[in-house]
C-alpha cells in the first residue's frame, strides 16, 4: 500500500510538471518574433510558417485512387464535402494566426526562396473544358466519370470557383498546402516529381507554402526550406497553372 502511495504521488508530481512546462513554454509564434527581433530571418520564417499550420483548419486534397474502390455516392459525396468545405465562410479565426501571417509577410523578402513558380498561366473556364479538369483532378485516367458530378460540377463553376493545376519539375517531391488568406483554411497535398495535381479555390488572395526533397545519385536525401509563393484567384471561374521548380545551391 505504501508504495502504491508513493507510485501515485510520483505520477501525479510528473503530471503537474509537465502541465506548468507546457503552459510556460514559448509557443511558436513567441520564438519567431525572438528569432526576427535579432534578425534571423530565415529561423524566424520557418518558425511563423509552423505556427501558421498550428492556427489554421486543413483538409487533405481527396486521393483519386479512392475513386477504384468507392461507390458512385460515396465518392461524389466526398468531394461534395471537400468544395463545401473550401469554399464556405471563414471559421473563427485565432489572433496568433494574423499575427504568424504577418511575420510571414515581413521575412520572405529576407530569406532567398528556393522553389519558384514558372510558365504561370491563367484562363477562363467553361463547362465542357471545366468537366475534363474535374475528371483529371478527382478520378485516375483509367475511371470513367459517372453522369452525376455533372450537378456538382456545374455548381462548382457557377459559384466561381477555379482550378488550381499544379505541375512539378523533374527529380524533385513537392508537400505543402495551398492556404486561403482570409479565411486561414488550407489544402494539404504531396506532389510527386513530373506530375500535376489540382486543386479548387475560390476568388481571392492565397499563400502556397511548400518545400521541395530530392534523392540524388549518391542515396543522400536533400529538403529544402519551405517557400512563400503568392496565389490569386479571380473573381470568375478560371484554371490557375503553374510549375514548381527548384534551385539548389550547395553549401561548400
Amino acid at each position: 500500500m505504501k508504495n502504491l502511495v508513493i507510485t501515485i504521488g510520483v505520477i501525479v508530481v510528473v503530471g503537474i510538471g509537465a502541465l506548468v512546462y507546457l503552459k510556460t513554454r514559448p509557443s511558436h509564434l513567441e520564438i519567431a518574433q525572438s528569432a526576427q527581433s535579432r534578425a534571423a530571418y530565415s529561423e524566424a520564417l520557418a518558425l511563423y510558417i509552423e505556427a501558421v499550420f498550428e492556427s489554421s483548419p486543413k483538409r487533405e486534397l481527396p486521393d483519386k485512387n479512392k475513386a477504384k474502390v468507392a461507390s458512385e455516392n460515396e465518392w461524389r459525396n466526398k468531394i461534395a464535402d471537400y468544395i463545401a468545405w473550401v469554399s464556405s465562410s471563414p471559421e473563427d479565426v485565432p489572433d496568433n494566426y494574423y499575427a504568424a501571417v504577418q511575420g510571414i509577410a515581413q521575412c520572405t523578402s529576407l530569406v532567398p526562396s528556393q522553389n519558384f513558380m514558372v510558365e504561370q498561366k491563367k484562363k477562363s473556364a467553361v463547362l465542357e473544358g471545366f468537366k475534363i479538369w474535374w475528371k483529371k483532378a478527382f478520378f485516375p485516367e483509367m475511371v470513367t466519370m459517372p453522369e452525376n458530378h455533372i450537378p456538382l460540377i456545374e455548381k462548382t463553376l457557377n459559384e466561381n470557383m477555379s482550378f488550381v493545376n499544379i505541375s512539378s519539375s523533374r527529380n524533385y517531391t513537392y508537400s505543402g498546402c495551398l492556404l486561403d488568406y482570409n479565411s486561414a483554411k488550407r489544402t494539404d497535398f504531396h506532389l510527386y516529381a513530373d506530375n500535376n495535381i489540382q486543386l479548387l479555390a475560390k476568388p481571392g488572395d492565397y499563400l502556397l507554402l511548400c518545400k521541395s526533397s530530392a534523392r540524388f545519385p549518391s542515396g543522400q536525401v536533400w529538403e529544402s526550406r519551405y517557400s512563400v509563393l503568392p496565389v490569386t484567384i479571380p473573381d470568375t471561374s478560371s484554371v490557375v497553372s503553374f510549375t514548381l521548380q527548384t534551385r539548389v545551391s550547395r553549401e561548400k
